[in-house]
């Protein structure tokens, strides 16, 4: 660069190129400081870490410090050779280095740069040297014809032992040794010791077979002998070791120490075989004994059911007892017309006889003959009016009589399924009664202890319908109401469930209680009114027979098999739909549904182990 002074011109070039000089040098001290105009990354950068001792190789492991010369930095570190970074752990005291590794570290402070990245290379050479001891048990495993006591020890200062007794290899999760362990039984006793700084130890493992040969208690003996007798026998049973129990059976089983205690006499009044054994702590249990006792006198036959009143014919309903003259007999009966067993009702208060019923009884008592099968017909000629109500005394559920008629099935008002046609004239010649409103929740825990209803949260829930059940298990729940009470619970057939939805009105409605789907808002839950959930049972208005919500609330599983063909094909005389198929049917809609799924003549169906969230029963009590 050429600069000229001369005269006046001169100095005013001089300025110009001082000025100029001055831009320049600010500009190139910019730069190379790395700032721009409005700022950068700072330019003091925290000194990098120093290690103590250097890396390097050593016998023997190292307790390694790190030290740096920028005031208030902290140190972050890695040990397993990876770049440290801020969120790395911080260094706040000298790290142990006993196996081969590398350290690095890099510095950091507010308002600094991080420090370059420092590391570290130790190589030890002996480090096998700081291995935890295996630990030693005493006494050592084998075979001992007593209980033992075991101490596990290690030659290792201050080291924890951990064991298993399970078969697994020990971890500082399993159980630490704290004092000797009592073996009883055959075990095998895993070991490691641990410390601090250390290796652990290498699993010990001891196997200790207890064999112990306990003194056996006498076999027990009968007084009389086993034999052939004339008549009833008391059988002592005694064994000759002091302060043994003896346990004992009498139907064919291997007795136990769960068995019957022996504490007197046991009578044999029938051909019996008794088997004993004797037991004692500390002892080994005797050898089972046996003594078959022949009665040559067979057992007394308990006294046959009396009926009161005695079948026939009547005008009322009658109250019916049963007795016998056995004490402490049991009577079983049934009003279905089965035969009845030990897993039928048992009689425990009268029972209500509404209709034409046939009663069938037996009476039992252990150890003696069953009585004969008596029966009882009851014919009653004043049968219940239509829509009259009666509640069944041991379930407490209320029914409706529907009287035996004749009825239009099927879709009456068009716009139906196929299935639904042709429609036809089908009777009832027997009538039945049916559950004035749908089984309950609080009526299924009648029998069961399970509730899987989904709307059990509800604050009334006991008094809604019952539902998310499958035939079969309502069916299950159906067989055990029989077992209870006596009587014929059944499902309705599809024929009988639309017959009562229509209030044996003929031509019939269209829905339960109305054909105007402007009114069925006050019969039924639906769509319309329900905000899909299911509502307490009986507060829409009934039908003509007086049964509620058979439109709507939940659908109802009937006991007939699905056939689309059905109406065309099947009996016109008490229809029970086909012998087999794949579906069961349902039918009257749900909460979940509009009006044309409430339509009475609709037919669904799904196979038997299915349950849905608005699928429940109404029951049946008839023929």
């Amino acid at each position: 660069m050429n600069i000229f002074f001369a005269g006046m011109g001169g100095r005013l070039e001089m300025k110009r190129a001082f000025r100029f000089l001055a831009i320049l040098i600010a500009l190139i001290c910019l730069v190379s400081c790395g700032k721009g105009v409005s700022g950068g990354e700072p330019t003091a950068h925290a000194e990098a870490p120093l290690f103590s001792p250097l890396e390097g190789t050593y016998e023997n492991a190292q307790s390694v410090s790190l030290l740096c010369g920028t005031e208030g930095a902290s140190i972050h570190y890695t040990t397993d050779g990876t770049t440290p970074t801020t969120a790395s752990p911080v260094y706040s005291a000298a790290i142990t280095v006993n196996s081969s590794r590398t350290l690095k570290a890099i510095s950091a402070k507010s308002g600094m740069a991080d420090s370059a990245v420092a590391s570290a290379t130790y190589t030890i050479t002996s480090a096998t040297s700081y291995k935890a001891e295996t630990p030693v048990f005493s006494p050592g495993g084998g075979t001992y014809n007593s209980y033992q006591e075991v101490t596990i020890t290690t030659a290792t200062p201050d080291a924890a032992i951990y064991y298993t007794t399970n078969g697994y290899t020990p971890t500082t999760s399993a159980m630490q040794y704290i004092g000797p362990i009592s073996v009883t039984e055959d075990v095998t006793i895993r070991a490691i010791a641990v410390k601090s700084g250390m290796t652990d130890s290498d699993a010990a493992s001891a196997a200790y077979n207890i064999d112990i040969t306990l003194p056996k208690i006498e076999t027990p003996a009968f007084s009389p002998p086993p034999g052939l007798y004339d008549d009833t026998q008391f059988v002592t049973i005694e064994t000759a070791t002091p302060e043994a129990q003896i346990h004992y059976t009498t139907n064919g089983t291997i007795p136990t120490s769960s068995s019957t205690l022996y504490n007197g006499p046991v009578e044999v009044l029938f051909n019996t075989t008794i088997k004993a054994v004797a037991v004692k702590d500390g002892w080994a249990d005797s050898s089972v004994k046996s003594a078959t006792y022949t009665i040559d006198n067979p057992p007394p036959v308990v006294e046959n059911p009396v009926f009161t009143p005695d079948g026939g014919v009547y005008a009322d309903d009658q109250l019916v007892t049963i007795t016998t003259a056995t004490p402490g007999a049991t009577i079983h009966f049934t009003m279905d017309g089965t035969t009845p067993t030990e897993d039928s009702a048992v009689f425990s208060f009268p029972i209500t006889v509404n209709t034409d019923t046939t009663i069938k009884a037996v009476a039992t008592k252990f150890g003696w003959t069953d009585s004969e099968l008596q029966e009882m017909v009851y014919d009653l000629e004043n049968e219940p009016n239509p829509g009259e109500t009666w509640t069944e005394p041991v379930t407490g559920i209320d029914f409706v009589w529907v009287p035996a008629g004749t009825f239009i099935m099927g879709d009456e008002f068009g716009g139906g399924y196929s299935d639904e046609k042709p429609t036809r004239l089908v009777t009832l010649s027997k009538g039945f009664w049916i559950g004035k409103y749908e089984v309950t929740q609080e009526q299924w825990e009648i029998v069961n202890s399970q509730n899987p209803s989904h709307h059990a949260f509800l604050p009334d829930a006991p008094i809604h319908p019952m539902e998310n059940i499958n035939w079969n298990k309502a069916r299950e729940y159906i067989t055990a109401l029989k077992t209870m009470t006596g009587r014929n619970f059944r499902f309705p057939t599809e024929a009988e469930w639309e017959y009562a939805a229509k209030g044996g009105n003929m031509p019939g409605t269209k829905y339960s209680g109305t054909s105007d789907a402007l009114l069925l808002d006050n019969y039924s839950w639906g769509t319309y009114n329900s905000e899909g959930v299911t509502h307490i049972v009986g507060e829409k208005l009934p039908n003509d027979f007086g049964i509620y919500d058979m439109s709507g609330n939940v659908w109802e599983w009937v006991n007939d098999w699905y056939q689309s063909d059905f109406y065309s094909v099947g009996p016109s005389v008490d229809p029970k739909g086909p012998v087999s198929g794949i579906y069961k049917i349902y039918r009257g809609g749900g909460c979940l549904d509009g009006n044309f799924d409430q339509r009475i003549s609709l037919r669904w169906g799904n196979v038997p182990t299915k349950a849905f969230l608005d699928l429940g029963i109404r029951l049946v009590i008839g023929q």
